[in-house]
């Protein structure tokens, strides 16, 4: 962030450690009705949504493409609520009204992510709907689980990207007029009105994308209702247009709401001028659009009132000792009674669905549900799987058990003791540290995800659930991508120090410092989406025997039973451009680093290359093994040596590399030392 240092004292960035969110103002009576009339908005918000969110989980009707965008649209309507009320209301009883700097950042992150995801959503949505009415017979495959969660995918992937934008752009700026946010929550309008620069760049970057994706989806909205009409004119049938206009009039409904108040907020400008008009429209589009969503889609849609209906005929049936199986394990004749259903929900005709075809099934959510004519093993059946690990006798499982228990718990000291070194001592309070402290504690948590289960393995049963499986593969991609991206930031922050060292403080704030770890995280977990989402929608029915110690992509690419050139291609490309962004980072940044310890005297040299070499250790072994996995087209098909490859970066480097940063650092030695004299003076 640009710091301006006034001298007359004026409030400046280098003092602005928090904002005070105005609100709404008035006596103490008008804070406590508006707590009162948010808490009821929320209360209905939670609750509508979830219900939503559960019943169509339940629900096997419910288990399609529409209901299946209409929960996701459940879930952003509930988050991003959550963003904002209960620190509303927490105001509103309050009397300081402040929001830090950093969680100023977060609200407003997470709401524009949100946000900007359910604009895309309500897109997605009356493109479905035009795929369902004016092409019937090809919406099975045109809306397939895969191409579905795309769309999904592609939605948060839009809001994360305008999200990234926006809070760089907004909290780059310097804030020194005064530190009083007049609004609720911290949004871009209030924040440019503190802002002691011009702002013209900022309002227009806020109009263009904002304009660019209200015009882009409603042209989506537009085009796919204008399908629809015409095609509804052409229907004989008064019963089935009066069943699409019900469908199409709830969408309708929601898309005026939001689309409406967000171009009067958002897409003209000056609109940031218009402070007191913007809180009014900004209770709708927080708190009473995510409210009225649920209600619009289930007060007129049979389907959802049908589904509640069952739901408490199960929960009754529940409580009179009866047994209700979410997933029949079928004989052919009511298989194929299921897939009658099935069609006949979705108005396509039995004969179109041909044998062994992928579609929406009554299981997982999460993959493709292929039935088979022979009666071979398929996804509806497939409901755990078995980690076959590394084999041998009773001798080598215990041989086993003993490494990773060693290899484990080491890890798990190592990284506990740096994080908890880092936090007590305060010298230790540096931008490099911040970063080996957010390392140690992502090397914690992802050895955590596979080592007491592969231990577990090698003394029970061997099996996981579906869900477990996908749950583990989606954390430990996700914190293997954040160790991958962090590492580079590490490298980035010692060519700063080294490079730079008057500009290092101001160019490697505490802000810019959050926004490079949450960029990292971002990255890990955007990586995860797609990797577990376009495995896991696999159709598995060759085995459910998974030759690996813990779920990871390419085993289980073994096991499914269709093509998977994309799923194959699409991880090379992904994990080929995280690590040559992140290696480039890296080397480019060791170069310049080099030419500058080359200048050096004798004497700084060791000190830089002491901190630097225990980078490039850690670099070394983490980049070398995840390419030796997954950087290489083919490495899918070498499962013993990814067996043991998979042990270095799963357990023995998350145990180095605690060991590698201490016992090379002068720094944590000597921080160590003070704790046990702090200890041992207690």
């Amino acid at each position: 962030m640009a710091t301006p240092v006034h001298r007359n004292g004026s409030l400046s960035a280098v003092s602005l450690q928090g904002f005070v969110l105005v609100g709404f103002g008035g006596s103490a009576e008008t804070q406590a009705l508006l707590f009162a009339v948010f808490l009821v908005l929320y209360v209905v918000t939670v609750l509508g949504n979830l219900t939503m969110i559960i019943v169509i989980t339940l629900d096997a009707h419910l288990h399609s493409p529409m209901y299946f965008f209409l929960k996701n649209l459940s879930f952003v309507d509930f988050c991003y609520s959550s963003v904002i009320a209960p620190k509303a209301m927490t105001i509103f009883l309050s009397t300081s009204k402040v929001i830090s700097f950093e969680g100023c950042a977060t609200q407003f992150f997470f709401f524009s992510l949100l946000v900007t995801t359910e604009g895309f959503l309500l897109a997605v949505m009356a493109y479905d709907r035009f795929m369902a009415i004016c092409s019937p017979l090809r919406y099975p495959v045109t809306m397939c689980p895969m191409a579905c969660a795309r769309l999904v995918l592609g939605t948060y992937c839009g809001g994360c990207l305008n999200s990234i934008v926006q809070t760089s752009l907004t909290f780059q700026l310097p804030f020194c007029s005064s530190n009083r946010i007049d609004h609720f929550y911290c949004d871009v309008p209030p924040l440019l009105r503190l802002a002691c620069t011009n702002t013209d760049l900022n309002e227009l970057v806020m109009f263009g994308i904002c304009g660019l994706i209200i015009v882009s989806t409603t042209l989506v909205v537009l085009i796919s209702y204008g399908y629809i009409t015409v095609t509804i004119l052409r229907m004989r049938s008064g019963s089935g247009r009066h069943k699409v206009f019900s469908t199409c009039g709830s969408h309708m409904t929601a898309v005026s709401l939001f689309y409406g108040t967000v171009f009067v907020m958002y897409a003209q400008p000056g609109a940031v001028a218009s402070m007191e008009q913007g809180k009014v429209v900004s209770v709708f589009y927080t708190l009473v659009i995510p409210m009225l969503n649920p209600l619009i889609y289930s007060l007129r849609n049979k389907d959802v009132k049908d589904a509640l209906r069952r739901l408490k005929q199960r929960h009754s049936l529940g409580k009179e000792g009866g047994h209700i199986p979410f997933i029949r394990r079928a004989s052919k004749e009511s298989t194929d009674d299921l897939i009658k259903v099935y069609n006949q929900l979705m108005s396509i005709p039995y004969s179109h669905q041909r044998p062994g075809s992928t579609s929406w099934g009554t299981g997982s959510m999460i993959m493709a549900t292929p039935v088979h004519s022979n009666g071979s093993l398929s996804a509806v059946s497939l409901q755990e799987f078995v980690l076959v690990g590394f084999g041998g006798g009773t001798d080598t499982q215990a041989l086993l058990f003993a490494v990773f228990l060693v290899l484990y718990m080491v890890a798990i000291l190592g990284n506990l003791t740096m994080m908890v070194l880092i936090t007590l001592d305060a010298r230790l309070h540096t931008p490099m540290y911040f970063f080996l402290k957010n390392l140690s504690f992502v090397d914690l948590c992802y050895s955590s995800v596979i080592g007491p289960k592969a231990m577990a393995n090698f003394y029970s049963s061997k099996v996981i659930g579906v869900a477990g499986c996908a749950a583990q593969l989606f954390f430990f991609s996700f914190l293997g991508t954040t160790e991958a991206l962090l590492l580079a930031v590490m490298a980035y922050d010692r060519f700063v120090a080294i490079c730079s060292p008057l500009h290092y403080p101001v160019t490697m704030s505490p802000t810019v410092c959050a926004c490079l770890v949450l960029a990292a995280y971002c990255g890990g977990f955007l990586n995860s989406i797609v990797e577990t989402s376009l495995t896991f929608q696999l159709p598995f029915c060759s085995s459910n025997r998974i030759d690996h110690f813990f779920c990871d992509v390419p085993p289980l690419l073994q096991l499914a039973c269709a093509n998977t050139s994309v799923n194959e291609l699409v991880m090379f490309a992904i994990c080929g451009f995280i690590l040559m962004g992140a290696t480039l980072t890296i080397l480019v940044s060791y170069g310049y680093i080099t030419m500058i310890i080359l200048s050096m005297h004798s004497g700084s040299r060791y000190k830089v290359f002491s901190t630097c070499g225990s980078h490039m250790t850690a670099v070394s072994l983490f980049y070398g093994t995840g390419i030796a996995i997954y950087g290489q087209p083919g490495g899918v098909a070498s499962k013993e040596q990814g067996k043991v490859v998979s042990i270095f970066y799963t357990l023995v480097i998350p145990m180095l590399n605690p060991l590698i940063y201490s016992l090379r650092n002068k720094d944590v030695k000597d921080a160590l030392r003070r704790l046990r004299q702090r200890c041992a003076s207690m």
